[in-house]
């Protein structure tokens, strides 16, 4: 997605490492979206290969908050 298509006003982050349940390789990401239901999770399973368990519905808002949160746990969306 192009820098054109991103929304202006990037959504909040919203990612964790779940390190306090247990699960530190795996982050939990809540994806904004433009439907009534708000956020979605998706999951980043921080090994390697790096994999993204249900990334969300295909705007530029959840693309935005996605790549963000993947950001802030550390990686790129590129990883």
């Amino acid at each position: 997605m192009s820098p054109e298509t991103l929304p202006r006003h990037a959504p909040k982050v919203q990612a964790e490492w779940l390190s306090a349940l247990g699960c530190p390789d795996i982050g939990i990401i809540r994806v904004p979206t433009p439907l009534y239901i708000g956020r979605t999770c998706a999951y980043l399973i921080g090994r390697d290969p790096l994999t993204l368990v249900d990334a969300g519905i295909d705007s530029p808002l959840a693309w935005a908050g996605l790549a963000g949160a993947i950001e802030a746990l550390g990686h790129k969306v590129s990883d």
